[in-house]
């Protein structure tokens, strides 16, 4: 995953990824067993985390920062994340896994609060 570049991107917040198998049946997903990764069945934070030997046709992956329980806070402009998770085969035919985003963004960071320019210069007024 790629957050957009300047002048575009936007740091995001509170990352958590969904992952989903369509149609499912034919492969399932195998929670990672990170710690800088917390699967759960839902997109609660306070749900319990999936085992690793679970197999879930979605999961919502929660992002840690730096080895510790709480959330990994931002994916900044231009920031790559990269991750594997696994899956297990299930039967013949062909499926897709997905992943889309959930984040929230902070208006500071899309209206940031920074003093304007100060400037002068010179007008002329004719009677």
């Amino acid at each position: 995953m790629t957050n957009g570049a300047e002048p575009t991107g936007v740091r995001l917040h509170d990352i958590v990824l969904h992952v989903t198998v369509d149609p499912p049946g034919i492969a399932s997903l195998i929670p990672p067993g990170s710690a800088l990764l917390t699967p759960r069945a839902t997109n609660d934070g306070g749900a319990p985390r999936l085992s690793t030997s679970d197999r879930v046709e979605s999961m919502f992956v929660f992002l840690n920062g730096s080895g510790s329980i709480e959330p990994n806070p931002t994916l900044d402009v231009g920031e790559v994340l990269e991750l594997e998770l696994g899956y297990e085969a299930a039967a013949r035919g062909t499926t897709t896994i997905s992943c889309h985003v959930h984040a929230t963004v902070e208006p500071d960071d899309v209206f940031p609060r920074s003093p304007g320019r100060s400037g002068s210069g010179d007008i002329r007024v004719r009677a």
